[in-house]
């Protein structure tokens, strides 16, 4: 997510322009990007303008969980219980 706020603007810039954009107190979109990148706000009004970058680095692919088991369902407390499950880790 990449949310942004602006108070007394009126016009919103984002470069790259990879959403459309306009004067907000709050506001979020979603953003996809497979390597880091870098993202400009400029914010303005009149001859006057504010001007914030922020750079995206992306984490780890998430990890999908395909199955979950457990051995009993009914135990008393202090019993063990196997817990087992299966995953799908793309860069593992």
């Amino acid at each position: 997510m990449l949310c942004y706020g602006v108070d007394g603007a009126s016009e919103v810039r984002l470069n790259p322009p990879i959403e459309k954009v306009w004067p907000a107190m709050s506001r979020c979109f979603t953003i996809a990007t497979e390597k880091p990148a870098t993202y400009t706000l400029t914010a303005s009004q009149g001859k006057q303008s504010v001007t914030q970058t922020i750079t995206v680095t992306p984490g780890p692919p998430a990890v999908k969980i395909i199955e979950v088991s457990i051995n009993k369902l009914d135990f008393a407390r202090g019993e063990t219980v196997t817990v087992c499950y299966k995953v799908i880790c793309r860069s593992c």
